[in-house]
C-alpha cells in the first residue's frame, strides 16, 4: 500500500513539474523582428561553373534566441535583400546563369540576371521575397536551411566578390 501511494505521488509530482516546466515566459512578446545576413565568397576562373552553399539556422537570429521554442511563424520583411559587393574598379566580373535554391527542396528556386556590378539586386523583388519567405519557412520548420548558389563566370576573378542574403523577419510567438 505504501509503495502504491509513493508511486502515485511521484507520478503526480512528475506531471506537475512537466506542466510548469514548459510554460510560456511572462516576458514573451507577441512578435519581434530579427535580422541575419550571410554571404557567399565568389572567386572563379573564366568559363567555370561553381556551386556554393550557405546555411542559415534559427540560432543565427540572436534577437529571438530566448524565444525560439515558442515561434509560431516568421514573415520576411520587405527590407530583406540580395546584394553584390567586392567588385573593384577595373575588375571584369560577369556571372551568368545565377541561381539560388533550397538544398532540401530544389523546386524553391530563384533565377537572377547576369551580375556584373556592385549593389542590391532590384529585379523581381516580389519573386525574391517569395524565395526568402520559403527560406524562412524552412528555417522555422527544421531549425536550419541551406541555400545553394550556382553560377558561370565568364571572366577570371582576381579578388573575391560577395553575394549577400539579408533576412529581416518578424517572428510571431
Amino acid at each position: 500500500m505504501k509503495k502504491l501511494l509513493f508511486i502515485s505521488s511521484l507520478l503526480s509530482l512528475a506531471v506537475l513539474l512537466a506542466a510548469y516546466g514548459d510554460s510560456r515566459p511572462d516576458d514573451l512578446p507577441v512578435s519581434k523582428n530579427a535580422t541575419v545576413s550571410k554571404s557567399y565568397e565568389i572567386l572563379a576562373s573564366a568559363g567555370s561553373s561553381s556551386e556554393l552553399e550557405v546555411t542559415f539556422t534559427i540560432n543565427d537570429f540572436t534577437a529571438i534566441k530566448e524565444y525560439v521554442k515558442w515561434i509560431k511563424k516568421a514573415e520576411i520583411q520587405t527590407n530583406s535583400f540580395i546584394e553584390v559587393s567586392g567588385i573593384t574598379a577595373g575588375q571584369e566580373v560577369e556571372l551568368k546563369n545565377v541561381e539560388l535554391w533550397l538544398k532540401r527542396d530544389s523546386k524553391k528556386r530563384l533565377s537572377l540576371s547576369t551580375i556584373s556590378e556592385n549593389g542590391k539586386i532590384e529585379e523581381n523583388i516580389l519573386t525574391q521575397l517569395n524565395f526568402l519567405q520559403s527560406l524562412m519557412d524552412e528555417i522555422v520548420r527544421r531549425g536550419e536551411s541551406t541555400v545553394v548558389l550556382k553560377y558561370v563566370s565568364t571572366h577570371t576573378m582576381d579578388s573575391s566578390v560577395f553575394l549577400k542574403l539579408s533576412l529581416d523577419s518578424r517572428f510571431t510567438f
